[in-house]
């Protein structure tokens, strides 16, 4: 069962636009695999049920020389059984993301222009099981945090036409 509530602007302003979203969805009988399975287990695991509420946002400038589009996601866990979650996020997905990208146009000359982007993209702490070796020592923790993490990326990108050449830093 799933409930969604969409607005879409093609246009606020001149070169404005802005998308939203907000749904509740009922899920049952989803199947995810189980990382702290042990070999005599099944990896698969048929799970019960988890309600949830997400939000859903996008912010889009353009004009023939800038572009800004900003976004973010919110999901909430309003319940769950046999379902792999803490408090209320599911495990090993984060329970917000942003991003913000930048292009702006450098240069033009008749049909050539180069770009120069900028990216910022947000991720909330997760919670997840992990098995893995820690200096060559077995090490497993079933409630490992992963904190929150802003990963940039800077690039360039010339175009000509329909074609485009990107060079990107991470």
């Amino acid at each position: 069962n799933a409930l969604q509530l969409s607005v879409i602007s093609s246009k606020l302003l001149r070169c404005l636009t802005y998308d939203g979203n907000i749904s509740y969805n009922s899920l049952t009988d989803l199947i995810y695999y189980d990382k702290t399975a042990t070999s005599d287990q099944p990896a698969y695991i048929n799970a019960g049920k988890v309600k949830l509420l997400s939000i859903e946002n996008s912010l889009f400038y353009r004009n023939t020389k800038l572009s800004v589009h900003i976004n973010f996601t919110y999901m909430n866990i309003l319940s769950a059984e046999n379902y792999p979650t803490t408090g209320q996020r599911i495990k090993s997905i984060p329970q917000f993301t942003a991003n913000a990208v930048i292009s702006k146009s450098i240069l033009t000359l008749q049909d050539i222009s180069l770009w120069v982007m900028a990216k910022l993209t947000y991720y909330s702490a997760q919670t997840m099981a992990v098995s893995a070796f820690r200096d060559g020592v077995p090490f497993s923790d079933p409630e490992y945090e992963l904190k929150a993490s802003f990963l940039p990326d800077i690039s360039m990108e010339l175009r000509w036409k329909m074609i485009s050449a990107k060079f990107q830093c991470k």
